[in-house]
């Protein structure tokens, strides 16, 4: 088990896995964040503004300043003085756990732990990096992508004061980049589409709550599917 998972799984002893929402706006990632909630002892909270982000990228930097300047001694008179020390997984496991200890707040308890975000529009090809650093540094990480038919989300009260083509060129681009990512890590990733909810009711939570192996249970889904957002 790598530092990071070691100490993440030091500050959840009952955690089973995590479970992360990625999507945009309009989605239906929030309904989704919701029935994940039902799961026993989940802790999945909603959107903080892409922070994870930050976290990835301060990371992958000092994993760079390792790799390629930290290899060899550098003297005081070096510009990488001290690049040798540099401890880029401890410093990934501090940071991660900073941001679930203050950030995220799991109550004790916690089996599946996570977070919803839908500011995964501006990436471009890094989505890709950002995600995979979220499977390979979280327990049991687990993937779930929401989708919704693009003139849906354009007719929404979010998006009316965006330039329709540019939006559905953007979309359509954050979609392939989904489908890329998600084919290529088969049972890690999974996608829901926002028009199944309306066509099978709560069956459509079925194979999420399969994919995370917990059970399905339609009396405590059915009044999730009431609540509309008012945007």
């Amino acid at each position: 088990m790598s530092v990071i998972r070691q100490r993440l799984t030091a500050l959840l002893p009952e955690l089973r896995g995590s479970v992360f929402v990625v999507g945009y706006a309009r989605s239906g990632s929030t309904l989704v964040q919701a029935v994940l909630n039902t799961m026993s002892g989940a802790h999945v909270a909603g959107e903080n503004f892409a922070a994870i982000e930050g976290i990835w990228r301060a990371v992958a930097s000092v994993r760079r300043l390792k790799a390629e300047q930290g290899q060899t001694l550098r003297p005081a008179h070096d510009p990488w003085h001290g690049a040798q020390n540099a401890d880029p997984e401890a410093f990934a496991a501090d940071l991660l756990a900073a941001f679930v200890t203050h950030v995220l707040r799991p109550p004790p308890g916690t089996r599946w732990l996570g977070f919803k975000e839908i500011r995964y529009t501006s990436q471009g090809a890094e989505l890709a990096a950002l995600l995979d650093f979220l499977l390979d540094s979280f327990p049991g990480a687990r993937i779930v992508m929401t989708e919704r038919p693009r003139a849906e989300v354009l007719d929404s009260g979010l998006w009316q004061a965006w330039d329709r083509a540019q939006v559905d060129a953007l979309l359509a681009e954050t979609e392939a980049q989904f489908q890329s990512f998600r084919l290529a890590r088969p049972g890690r990733v999974l996608r829901i589409r926002h028009e199944d909810w309306a066509r099978l009711g709560v069956e459509a939570a079925r194979p999420l709550l399969e994919f995370l192996d917990e059970p399905f249970r339609p009396e405590v889904l059915s009044p999730l599917l009431q609540n509309r957002l008012p945007h």
